[in-house]
């Protein structure tokens, strides 16, 4: 039985924060890395952490960072405060209370802050040591599965072993009192909302999330991301830049496509030569899910960088193929001309956002 979800008065602005964050990795769908650390030596590991992004120089879009991270993180506070929060939680547990049920009200949490990985000085294309040799015994680094799920918490429902020990008839009703609805095929919910509906009535947002500036500078943060994130593939020069690098790689001896029937890469270039390698069996053989596997499906050695020899010689011949090509520098002047070009075009737009950030 799943819990309930809980503190929907915040959901509104966590949908808007999600759209211009553009969650999720650079990479695909394989990606399971500890993270993007900054550093190629992390202290108590003899490898290095994998990260998906290799800084460059100074791009454009970064610096309309500060103003894309104010708006949305006044869209993600617009207006549910502590006090409205805690105010909303007290009401629903009375009006809860009222119709024969427990409920406790949830902890307020402060908003966190989006990150906006796409609006960085960074490039997605896997970081390498920039020694060959290092290359040699380190690879794109190396996953630590324990490292990995530390911090991850349960969050603490307090309401959690109630709901469990309810009947279904039970939990059907509570959700009723609680939302108003008794499910997704209700026909007929209660237009208060139930318990939290009249919550958000009784204790309305300080302002509305739709009327800020997040909401109308959107289409152009979305541009932006789609910029950086997709429309930079399909630009002639980049396009050309990849092809090569394929066909370097394939001299090597690594065919990095995926099989027939697989979608194609979201990222192509060097990304796929990291997903090939995390996919990759110590006695060096690919080993290709069916589309749709669920990564948590997956045998720990083909979800993460496990450190064999068959994943180094790959990043090697990553490595060398990015110096055939020259690919770092390529693919960053063609993302810079391209993020100028943009600029250049929509100025007036960006100030204006600016502005509205009150950075300017």
């Amino acid at each position: 039985m799943s819990v309930i979800p809980r503190s929907a008065s915040v959901a509104a602005s966590a949908v808007l924060l999600t759209v211009l964050a553009g969650c999720g990795a650079q990479g695909d769908a394989t990606a399971s890395t500890t993270g993007t650390n900054a550093s190629s030596d992390v202290a108590g590991q003899d490898g290095m952490a994998p990260n998906l992004a290799t800084t460059v120089a100074e791009l454009p879009f970064a610096q309309f960072g500060a103003a894309v991270t104010t708006l949305a993180d006044d869209a993600g506070s617009s207006g549910v405060d502590e006090d409205v929060f805690a105010s909303r939680e007290a009401f629903i547990a009375d009006c809860m209370a009222a119709e024969g049920f427990t409920y406790t009200p949830a902890p307020y949490s402060e908003p966190e802050s989006a990150s906006y990985p796409w609006l960085e000085n960074a490039i997605a294309v896997p970081e390498l040591p920039a020694d060959r040799s290092a290359v040699a015994t380190r690879g794109y680094g190396q996953d630590d599965p324990d490292r990995a799920d530390e911090g991850a918490t349960l969050v603490d429902d307090a309401d959690a072993e109630y709901i469990e020990g309810l009947s279904d008839q039970a939990v059907t009703a509570y959700m009723a009192a609680l939302t108003g609805s008794r499910g997704p095929d209700d026909m007929n919910p209660a237009e208060d909302g139930g318990c939290q509906g009249r919550s958000e009535t009784e204790f309305p947002a300080r302002s509305d999330v739709s009327d800020s500036a997040a909401v109308q500078f959107q289409p152009l943060i979305m541009a932006m991301q789609r910029l950086v994130q997709r429309d930079i593939y399909t630009d002639q020069a980049v396009a050309d830049l990849n092809e090569e690098w394929v066909g370097c790689m394939e001299e090597a001896g690594y065919d990095v496509g995926a099989p027939a029937g697989y979608p194609a890469p979201s990222v192509p270039g060097p990304m796929e030569g990291w997903n090939l390698a995390v996919i990759t069996g110590a006695d060096g053989t690919a080993h290709w899910s069916e589309v749709g596997t669920a990564t948590s499906d997956l045998p720990e050695d083909e979800r993460a960088l496990i450190g064999t020899e068959a994943e180094h010689a790959i990043a090697v011949a990553d490595f060398d193929c990015r110096a055939e090509t020259d690919y770092v520098e390529r693919f960053t002047a063609a993302l810079r001309s391209a993020q100028q070009e943009f600029v250049d075009r929509r100025g007036d737009e960006l100030a204006a956002m600016e502005a509205a950030a009150g950075l300017s």
